[in-house]
């Protein structure tokens, strides 16, 4: 089972943009040299280093010299993918949805006009 952090993260294609790194190649700047860490929307892609703040970009990897994509990884049998979209699919976007408290605003009679009118939405607000 693969242990290192930057094995894991390299498992992933970098969904960043401006980046594109293939599987098993390190991530890249947009000045075309080894990043010194791993782009954030990479390595969150490992439910083990989600908690992580940064995660580096080891000294094989060569930080900082010019970016070339390196061989893909071969899997060696028994290990599973841990997690991220499969080849080919755009990673899950998770949202956050907070209860949103709303309170009449404004004048009384215009609220009842925008009652009668089925407009409520522009005179409440939220708090």
């Amino acid at each position: 089972m693969i242990t290192d952090p930057y094995r894991l993260v390299e498992s992933h294609t970098c969904p960043m943009s401006t980046c594109q790194a293939p599987a098993g190649s390190p991530s890249r700047t947009t000045a075309g040299r080894v990043a010194l860490k791993y782009h954030t929307a990479r390595f969150q892609l490992v439910p083990a280093l989600r908690s992580e703040l940064h995660v580096a970009t080891p000294a094989v990897r060569h930080p900082g010299s010019a970016w070339q994509a390196l061989p893909a990884q071969k899997e060696s049998v028994g290990v599973h993918r841990l997690s991220g979209p499969a080849p080919g699919e755009q990673p899950a976007r998770v949202a956050v949805c907070r209860g949103v408290h709303v309170v009449p605003v404004g004048d009384p009679a215009e609220q009842e006009i925008g009652d009668r009118s089925g407009d409520r939405g522009r005179w409440f607000a939220e708090t």
